[in-house]
């Protein structure tokens, strides 16, 4: 949803951040899921409103490509003319400056070809991309529900300009190779919402760690990296009410259309003002965000993201204000909710790329044994076991692997899915009426039969 409205509001506002100045308002997301984890499916039912637009700029484009033909083909034949006429006077040895300067400004009312929008891409190419760039909408919503490509070896090259379309500095494109001509844009912008697995998302960071979090492409994006809901999908045979999803497609759909950029007029963005209350909340966030980046704080091991946190967190909480409400002062509650979103993120970012993170290994783990005893459950009707028997009926590589059990058994406990009980010299593991959310329990706290 960030990602969208992003995407909707880029080429309409700017924000005036507090003592920094004007800042674009574009964000780069970044979430890393399971290909079951419903990614796809999000993506169609929030790009809705914005699909519907990129359909009828690209209908209303390829009318004015046709009216161009047509008033080019005009021209050149005027052209041709005049041209024969100064080819025949000057053979004559006739005047032929009156001819000249007809010449002249026939040119310079030579017809300007319209612009081919191109909104959005669904996969990364650095190819496509910079045309689209450079010679197509300055604007443009990468949304890569498969983003390796984003982030992989082939980006490495392209990532100084891919970080200029994050803040709208002027690129260059081709600069130096004899074999691209040269294109130069200024203002360009990228919204990025991209999607990546697990495993390759792991084998990049092993390889590209500290290239992507060194020169700041990684802690520009805002990212989750959310436990699997496998096993805990259940579906219900209810009427879904769609009308605030209807509501917000068509808010993106109405954003879009009253771009000026979008109408190809040659007007300034909006610039977004805070009110003075949230003015003053965004100095005293930020700087609590800067005394945490010291020695001992939460952020000290992140610092390249923690100094970007109060940025995004601007740039967010101008994209609702907006639209929501339209040109307007940012509101004090607008943007906590902002910072408040921020601050997840941040506490992601630390989880995922911080120096002692360990990527959710004993959470991974929780779910991989949960799902397993839960089949087991149903199966079998079996709700306790002997640790030395767990062992071996658990999942890999959770198999055999003491600790590694140990540590998704703690993580179980604390959610009050099983408790521990002594029993002789070991242990056994029982489940709780909450291990399993559905309504298979006619409790949520009782224990099931005991032993």
């Amino acid at each position: 949803m960030q990602a969208v409205v992003s995407a909707a509001v880029q080429s309409s506002i700017e924000v005036d951040v507090p003592v920094f100045g004007v800042s674009t308002t574009n964000l780069w997301m970044l979430t890393v899921a399971g290909s079951v984890e419903g990614k796809d499916m999000v993506s169609k039912l929030l790009g809705s409103g914005f699909d519907r637009f990129a359909i009828e700029i690209t209908a209303r484009d390829e009318d004015h490509c046709k009216r161009y033909a047509a008033k080019l083909d005009t021209w050149r034949a005027e052209r041709d003319g005049l041209r024969n006429r100064l080819s025949r006077l000057a053979s004559q040895d006739e005047d032929i400056e009156d001819i000249n300067e007809l010449l002249i400004d026939h040119h310079l009312n030579k017809p300007i070809p319209p612009i081919s929008h191109c909104l959005s891409l669904d996969s990364f190419d650095a190819k496509a991309l910079i045309s689209s760039l450079a010679l197509k909408s300055k604007f443009v919503f990468v949304n890569s529900p498969e983003g390796g490509s984003v982030l992989n070896s082939k980006a490495g090259p392209n990532i100084p300009w891919l970080l200029k379309s994050f803040s709208g500095e002027r690129i260059v494109f081709g600069y130096g190779s004899p074999n691209l001509k040269s294109y130069s844009v200024q203002g360009a912008l990228t919204t990025m919402n991209v999607m990546i697995q697990p495993k390759p998302f792991s084998d990049l960071l092993e390889d590209k760690h500290h290239q992507l979090i060194g020169n700041g492409f990684l802690p520009r994006f805002l990212p989750a990296y959310p436990l699997p809901q496998r096993g805990r999908r259940f579906i219900y045979d209810e009427a879904i009410n769609s009308d605030g999803l209807d509501a917000f497609n068509q808010r993106v759909y109405d954003v879009l259309s009253e771009s000026a950029y979008f109408k190809n007029l040659n007007k300034k963005k909006i610039t977004m003002s805070f009110s003075p209350q949230a003015r003053s909340l965004w100095i005293d966030v930020r700087n609590s965000i800067e005394a945490a980046m010291a020695p001992g704080g939460g952020l000290f091991s992140v610092p390249e993201f923690a100094g970007r946190v109060a940025n995004n967190a601007a740039r967010m909480a101008a994209n609702w204000q907006y639209f929501q409400h339209g040109n307007s002062e940012i509101s004090a509650e607008t943007l906590s909710a902002a910072f408040e979103i921020c601050k997840w993120h941040a506490s992601e970012f630390v989880r995922m790329f911080s120096e002692d993170a360990q990527m959710l290994e004993p959470e991974r783990d929780a779910i991989r044994l949960e799902g397993h005893l839960r089949r087991w459950y149903l199966k079998c009707n079996c709700w306790h076991w002997e640790f030395p028997v767990l062992q071996r009926l658990s999942p890999r590589p959770i198999r055999g692997n003491k600790f590694k059990l140990i540590g998704a058994l703690n993580i179980l406990e604390n959610q009050g899915k099983i408790i521990r009980i002594n029993h002789g010299s070991g242990e056994i593991i029982q489940l709780t009426a909450l291990f399993i959310n559905s309504p298979i329990f006619n409790s949520q706290q009782q224990l099931l039969p005991p032993i």
